[in-house]
């Protein structure tokens, strides 16, 4: 019971991932039912499922109350709190978009969700709260809560936009936390009132839908979840409430896979103007052979001189920004092309597949699945 009459790609993502587990256990019967209270009810008594997997509401909390029949919650915002839940870690999401855009020099910030909707608070207390952290500033823009169920007040949302706009003091990193258009919306909206994406203003969507993302330019940065994921462990927890026959609350947040770094945060916020310079000579040239001291020399500046503005400026070495960059290009191309992966590698300015795998692992970042399996 996953809402897949609407068409969003969350919903659908997260019955495929459901199907996964089913097929790996091999002896479940699934079946699509939007209306699993009313069938329920009316089948006096009978047992018709052994569990359900929902996007659950008040109906169905009650039904599965009175006939002991297992649930497990898939819609974090579901007005129902006392049902085993499964759903993605929004408040890690929003830290890792706070940091993304730390890491490009920023400070100021503006967070875009919804009032009263458990989800988009769960994501912008998370983001303020990292911004704070570290001493950056954060202000928050909420639409009204019926903004997912209603286009009146969707349409009303965007038209006071433009007034939001209009008082943003450049640069500013911009996060979006909704599932949707919103981040679209904004970017275009931005960009008509002249601001420059991402020279002026870089934006991260809070979840990664491919299509709107990258397309119109310039394509969007943000937050890779998996809902496949959500899905599969989803159907896992349900397989263990089936076993025990029992409804015990739980609740499992999955993790997000990555950022995905696109064009909106593409640029550096900074005003000294050597490491400003030195990022754009890294982006230009990060896929070919690079070092330090060549950076310098084409700066005409000392070595050691570029290393401690870096280390002020950034907190980190020229060098691990020079990874830091070919890692996200690389990311950027194993989701967004079909290139072979030695290509891929060469691309982003490893020497190697082997390379860019080491790189990688020494980041500490989620291996991608086209390298999983290689040998170290």
């Amino acid at each position: 019971m996953l809402d897949l009459e609407w068409p969003f790609e969350h919903h659908l993502s997260v019955f495929a991932g459901t199907q996964t587990y089913a097929q790996e256990v091999g002896n479940w019967e699934c079946v699509l039912d939007e209306r699993v209270p009313e069938t329920v009810s009316n089948a006096a008594g009978e047992r018709v499922y052994d569990g359900v997997i929902a996007r659950a509401t008040d109906e169905l909390a009650k039904v599965a109350k009175k006939y002991d029949l297992p649930v497990v919650n898939t819609w974090l915002s579901s007005p129902v709190t006392d049902l085993p839940l499964v759903a993605p870690d929004l408040a890690l999401a929003a830290k890792i978009a706070a940091q993304h855009l730390f890491a490009i020099g920023l400070g100021q910030f503006v967070c875009i969700g919804v009032k009263g909707v458990r989800a988009d608070t769960i994501a912008v207390d998370a983001f303020t709260a990292a911004v704070r952290d570290k001493g950056g500033a954060c202000a928050t823009i909420l639409a009204p809560r019926k903004y997912y169920s209603s286009p009146e007040v969707r349409n009303r949302f965007h038209l006071s936009l433009p007034a939001h706009i209009a008082s943003w003091q450049p640069p500013l990193g911009i996060y979006v936390t909704t599932v949707g258009m919103m981040a679209r919306y904004v970017a275009h909206l931005a960009s008509q009132q002249g601001l420059r994406i991402p020279q002026d203003i870089a934006i991260v969507a809070g979840v990664n839908q491919a299509t709107v993302c990258l397309y119109p330019p310039p394509a969007l940065s943000s937050v890779e979840i998996s809902f496949e994921d959500v899905g599969y462990q989803a159907a896992k927890l349900l397989d263990e409430q089936m076993k025990r026959r029992t409804l015990t609350k739980a609740e499992r947040l999955v993790a997000p896979r990555r950022l995905v770094a696109r064009q909106s945060t593409d640029s550096f916020a900074t005003s000294d103007p050597l490491v400003l310079a030195a990022l754009q000579v890294i982006v230009e040239r990060v896929h070919k052979p690079l070092g330090v001291g060549e950076i310098a020399q084409m700066l005409h500046a000392s070595r050691r001189t570029l290393e401690r503005r870096f280390q002020e400026v950034l907190g980190r070495t020229v060098a691990s920004e020079i990874r830091r960059i070919r890692i996200e290009r690389a990311k950027r191309f194993l989701l967004d092309t079909s290139l072979p992966i030695k290509a891929i590698a060469l691309s982003a300015g490893f020497t190697s597949k082997q390379r860019m795998y080491e790189a990688f692992r020494a980041a500490g970042e989620p291996l991608p699945t086209s390298l999983r399996g290689q040998s170290s």
